[in-house]
């Protein structure tokens, strides 16, 4: 099931202090006990297709900038979708 994820705000300034090089949305359903997964993005995009949610379900994502040297950075606020039913 195919969720089409559309950021505004986006993207950072690459600065030469700070060497962003992706976008890491983190998402999983909403329920205590499923796990975290992440999907990249270019810096330069404004979009992001994830392919792998599971109809009528609930979901929470953040997002956070990576850096080569330092890591993934501090996730963002989450904030929560609700897939289609896919009738």
């Amino acid at each position: 099931f195919p969720l089409h994820i559309s950021a505004t705000g986006v993207p950072v300034d690459n600065i030469r202090t700070q060497d962003y090089s992706k976008y890491v949305i983190s998402y999983r359903e909403h329920d205590e006990d499923s796990d975290w997964r992440q999907a990249d993005a270019e810096l330069s995009a404004t979009e992001k297709i994830l392919e792998d949610l599971t109809p009528d379900r609930d979901y929470l994502f953040c997002i956070s900038v990576a850096s080569a040297t330092r890591g993934i950075g501090i996730r963002s606020p989450a904030t929560s979708v609700h897939t289609d039913a896919g009738n």
